[in-house]
C-alpha cells in the first residue's frame, strides 16, 4: 500500500488557474458540467450524473488519495474560484501504469479572457 498523497489545502495557483481539492460546495457545478453531452461522450462520466453520483465520486476520490493511488483535482478560475473542469490521475500499480483524465466545462470562461 502506498502513502497518502498530500496536496496543499490552498491548491496550486499560476495567476489565472488554480488546481485544488474538491469540496462539497463544488457539487452543483460539477453535476451541471457533467451533464454536458461532450463530457459524457469523451470521458468515463456516466450520462446520468447527479448529486448522488457526485457524492459517491467524492468518497472514491478521497479513498484513492488516502490509499496513495489517485489524485483528483478541481480546475478553478483563480479570481472567482468558479469551476472550469477537473483533472485526475489514478495509478494502476499491478500493471505499472497510470491513467490521466480531465474534462473542461465548456460554458465556463476564465475571468479577464
Amino acid at each position: 500500500m502506498s502513502a497518502p498523497i498530500e496536496f496543499p489545502v490552498e491548491g496550486i495557483l499560476d495567476g489565472e488557474i488554480r488546481l485544488r481539492l474538491r469540496t462539497d460546495a463544488d457539487n452543483p457545478a460539477i453535476v451541471d458540467a457533467c451533464r454536458d453531452p461532450g463530457i459524457v461522450r469523451w470521458t468515463r462520466v456516466p450520462d446520468s450524473y447527479d448529486d448522488a453520483t457526485a457524492a459517491e465520486w467524492a468518497v472514491e476520490s478521497q479513498r484513492q488519495r488516502e490509499a496513495g493511488i489517485g489524485l483528483h483535482l478541481i480546475v478553478a478560475d483563480a479570481a472567482s474560484d468558479a469551476l472550469l473542469g477537473s483533472i485526475g490521475v489514478h495509478a494502476n500499480q499491478a500493471e505499472g501504469r497510470a491513467d490521466v483524465g480531465y474534462w473542461l466545462a465548456p460554458q465556463r470562461e476564465v475571468a479577464g479572457s
